[in-house]
């Protein structure tokens, strides 16, 4: 009688986080443990790449010396200053692509990877876990993804938002 074959087989994989015990001039070390990987989420790096630094610049610049006279510095703009059309305009490419209807442009735009893949998971962030990649469903997507942008401090008229 012959042994039945495994339904599948699991391949055996190492976590890239488990590093194996090294020697070092006759001694086993450890190495320290690697830290996992922040991946950036397919919206974190939209608006990243809409806000840039501005998350930052919000910020006040700590000061190291205090004297008497100082000229104030001039004032940044708030995050939720930030025109996301004209940010996108200044990019350049951005004329020669529809980003303003078009998810699929408006990714190439901020050089993110357009795939299908890519948008279900950016779909599937913002709540839509029916995505199928229709031209309905990348319309809505857009419009999803501009109305976050604006929650999230940018200013998005309103035609391109829900």
């Amino acid at each position: 009688m012959a042994a039945e074959a495994p339904l599948f087989v699991i391949p055996r994989l190492t976590p890239r986080h488990v590093t194996p015990k090294k020697e070092y001039k006759g001694i086993s070390v450890k190495p320290r443990a690697i830290e996992k990987e922040h991946v950036m989420s397919i919206f974190g790096k939209i608006k990243n790449a809409i806000f840039g630094g501005e998350a930052k610049a919000a910020e006040p610049a700590p000061t190291t010396t205090a004297p008497a006279v100082e000229a104030a510095p001039a004032p940044r703009a708030a995050i939720s200053e930030v025109d996301v059309t004209a940010r996108l305009d200044n990019i350049p490419g951005s004329d020669k692509l529809n980003w303003r209807t078009s998810i699929v442009d408006l990714m190439k735009l901020v050089q993110i990877d357009a795939s299908y893949a890519n948008r279900k998971e950016l779909a599937q962030e913002l709540g839509n876990a029916d995505y199928s990649g229709s031209a309905e469903d990348n319309i809505a997507l857009h419009k999803r993804v501009m109305s976050e942008i604006a929650a999230n401090g940018g200013i998005v008229p309103a035609e391109l938002k829900d």
